[in-house]
């Protein structure tokens, strides 16, 4: 006899057919001992929206183009990818977040800028956030970080101001 559960979406499905297929991915969501918070269809549509970030060198400055979600599912690649780049560019101090095409931002995304921010002004830079969308913005006003960095509209305009 199979136990059906019920996901936190509503799905019914059998928990062990679910172990299987979550345990060799390596899924954090999922403990032996409790219900799978979601779904296998839901946790497929948070994996098509995972976060992508480009970086590239303009005018000796970093420009990082984040597309998707900045959440606590993708902030230790981002901060990989980062610091991995900030080492092989200690040149570069300044580095401008594109953040046109970043869906949500969530606290731990949020805490992870806060921490890049910290290691750009040891090395003497600064983090600017240039087209930042609605949804992250409201996240900006509610947290205040919008005290902490620098916002502009375009990434031009956060390329040319002066620190």
């Amino acid at each position: 006899m199979m136990l059906a559960w019920l996901s936190r979406c509503g799905v019914e499905f059998a928990r062990d057919k679910v172990l299987k297929k979550l345990r060799p991915q390596g899924m954090r969501r999922l403990h032996v001992n409790t219900v799978p918070a979601y779904c296998w269809e839901c946790i497929e549509k948070e994996e098509n929206m995972a976060m992508h970030a480009d970086i590239t060198l303009q005018n000796g400055k970093g420009v990082v183009s984040i597309d998707g979600s900045l959440t606590a599912a993708s902030v230790d690649a981002f901060r990989e990818l980062m610091q991995k780049w900030m080492a092989e560019h200690e040149a570069a101090r300044q580095i401008v977040l594109d953040a046109e095409a970043m869906d949500y931002i969530d606290s731990a995304g949020l805490g992870v800028l806060i921490a890049l921010l910290k290691q750009t002004t040891e090395r003497g830079g600064d983090i600017r956030i240039a087209r930042l969308g609605k949804k992250a913005r409201m996240v900006f006003d509610i947290t205040r970080a919008f005290m902490i960095f620098e916002i502009f509209d375009t990434v031009e305009e956060a390329l040319g101001a002066e620190a």
